[in-house]
């Protein structure tokens, strides 16, 4: 009787000879003699089923544990310049590995090396770590561990973690007088309470979120369906101590959430109006109050409304559905990207480098599906800040872009542009992005479309 699950793994292969379609059957054999449900396309794609969906649900299923990408020099050519049914399986997977949902999911297989030794991986996968099954040599120890990875587990497990010396812990401890009828003195090691305390730190239901800081508190009722929400600022500080900051409706968000996730000293905040070096301090500007805060508070005060508005969001969500959840076919997705992309021309608030990595993502997976006219490539390459772009590697060229970009990147310009590509590409070249990709799309667009609604002035009252 089996005390596991039975693995299910579908092969990506590429059809380059008769000899390495043999190769490919006989790895996906000898996995089914050790009891793992490894299946080809040739196997189990049936004559008038359509390929590309029975290529797509093979790879997307989450009855599919592993995908393994057997990567030759074909296989490399053809995922990179997305022909045939292997570009198409590229398109599916990158989607997956670039977005980080369960890359441990694919496997790439190094079945053939080049003159030189060199291996032989699409450009979307180099980042990834592949088992060498391209020899006989290499083969025996590189099945093995794909058998290992293949049931999630290790050849080589990690020690269990032990505790600390004696004389270690003797330095850490925090030697505390417990009030109450015990006169004896408690040692408590300073993790823990350092642990109790960020516990403690911040609470959200779904009527109110509260964050208690070292140095500043936050209490806020959320969005509801008679009102956008409060929120009520407290400081520690002696001076600051008596004042107690509200906010509401369009003051709040207008305050608060303009330069979301961006560096204080930046000063890209509503609320951050200007930064003194020879004091180290900030000018706080708050409805009908203005004060200085020093470089701790400041900072405290900007992850405190960094923790706020996702909670605020979920709460805002909840009483004005975004139109991007609603989203299921390419026209619809046009009519979305065009609304936020109108939005932007005249949004002065800035978007943070991991948003505009995703917004990259977005076109780079509309390109991957699309088929792209001379007007239509010219206008994007006009449009993009990347050099030397060409049909062929404009979604290499993005890849990079993205990955140029630090997380402490700024520029609402850029954001603009793609978004125009994003547009136009919609609108003007056929398509044939599957609903899980216009989803994906729709989910990067989703933080855009949620900023878009919340400085809308029909829905924010004063």
């Amino acid at each position: 009787m089996k005390r596991y699950t039975v693995p299910t793994v579908f092969i990506s292969y590429c059809w380059t000879s008769e000899e390495h379609k043999k190769w490919v059957k006989d790895l996906a054999s000898r996995l089914r003699q050790d009891g793992i449900d490894a299946f080809i396309d040739e196997w189990r794609l049936k004559p008038g089923q359509d390929r590309f969906a029975f290529m797509e649900a093979a790879i997307t299923s989450e009855h599919t544990t592993k995908v393994l990408v057997i990567c030759d020099e074909n296989y490399k050519l053809k995922a990179d310049r997305r022909e045939g049914g292997v570009g198409i399986e590229s398109q599916i997977i990158s989607s997956k590995t670039f977005t980080k949902v369960d890359q441990r999911k694919f496997i790439p297989i190094i079945s053939q090396r080049s003159n030189t030794g060199d291996v032989y991986i699409p450009t979307y996968m180099e980042h990834m770590i592949y088992i060498d099954l391209s020899s006989t040599v290499l083969f025996e120890s590189g099945y093995k561990q794909l058998i290992y990875a293949i049931y999630e587990t290790s050849e080589h497990e990690e020690p269990p973690l032990g505790d600390a010396p004696d004389y270690v812990i003797a330095k850490l401890q925090n030697v505390e007088r417990v009030s109450g009828s015990s006169s004896k003195e408690q040692i408590i090691p300073l993790g823990i309470k350092e642990s109790q305390y960020f516990n403690q730190m911040y609470v959200s239901d779904d009527k109110s979120h509260k964050h208690n800081g070292k140095l500043i508190s936050l209490n806020s009722f959320l969005p509801n369906q008679h009102d956008l929400g409060s929120c009520l600022f407290l400081f520690s500080r002696q001076d600051l101590a008596g004042c107690m900051i509200t906010m509401h409706g369009r003051n709040l968000i207008e305050t608060l959430f303009r330069g979301l996730n961006t560096n204080s000293k930046d000063c890209k905040r509503g609320f951050l109006v200007g930064y003194n070096e020879n004091n180290d301090t900030y000018s706080v500007q708050f409805p009908n109050n203005r004060f200085l805060l020093n470089s701790a508070e400041a900072e405290e005060l900007c992850l405190i409304v960094d923790n706020f508005y996702p909670a605020y969001i979920k709460a805002f969500r909840k009483y004005n559905q975004a139109k991007s959840t609603i989203v299921s076919d390419v026209r619809q997705l046009h009519d979305v990207a065009q609304d936020i992309q109108s939005f932007y021309t005249i949004f002065d608030s800035f978007t943070p480098g991991h948003t505009v990595k995703g917004l990259y993502e977005a076109l780079r997976t509309a390109l991957f599906r699309s088929k792209l006219s001379n007007s239509v490539f010219g206008y994007i390459g006009s449009k993009l800040p990347i050099k030397g772009l060409t049909e062929e590697n404009i979604c290499i060229k993005i890849k990079e872009r993205q990955d140029s970009l630090s997380a402490d990147f700024y520029h609402n310009g850029e954001v603009d542009m793609i978004l125009r590509s994003l547009v136009v590409l919609l609108r003007d070249c056929k398509s044939s992005l599957s609903l899980a990709e216009i989803e994906d799309i729709s989910k990067k667009l989703q933080p855009m479309e949620d900023m878009k609604d919340l400085f809308d002035n029909d829905l924010i009252a004063y």
